[in-house]
């Protein structure tokens, strides 16, 4: 079992504070998407749907090929947690909020309509109108999955 931080859309003192949770359980850490900001930018910023879709999921095959059963990953990432809901034990947004398979849908329609409405998601957190940052929530739901291992 892995904790995976999504450290491109997650903010800094969310990954700090995951990943010293991590170490307390004894928990391997692992930030993704560090390295590959400029793949996800060109994915991001493509105007063609088809191939923003193909590049977005190129960028993501890694990550996902990574994941294992018993993981659990934290991000903003409406996308990677859609590939990934299925394999994880939790996905956890940076609300702190897990996510279930009905907001990930809902998410990926409010996705949908801002893309119909000409609204550029990808600039900031796709959650962002959806979830605040809160360390309480992220830190209560952490413990509540690392503490059942």
């Amino acid at each position: 079992m892995k904790l995976i931080i999504d450290s491109l859309k997650i903010p800094g003192k969310l990954v700090d504070l995951s990943r010293g949770i991590a170490n307390s359980f004894g928990i391997e850490a692992k930030l993704v998407r560090e390295r590959d900001k400029d793949l996800y930018r060109l994915a991001s910023d493509d105007f063609d749907f088809e191939q923003r879709q193909q590049r977005s999921y190129e960028a993501l095959k890694p990550i996902l090929d990574d994941m294992e059963p018993g993981d659990i990953l934290i991000t903003d990432d409406v996308d990677l947690a859609s590939e990934a809901f299925p394999k994880l034990t939790a996905i956890i947004g940076s609300d702190g909020q897990v996510f279930t398979k009905e907001r990930i849908e809902r998410l990926e329609i409010k996705k949908h309509l801002d893309r119909i409405k000409g609204v550029e998601a990808h600039a900031k957190s796709i959650f962002r109108s959806d979830n605040t940052v809160n360390e309480e929530e992220i830190k209560k739901t952490l413990y509540q999955y690392l503490g059942n291992l």
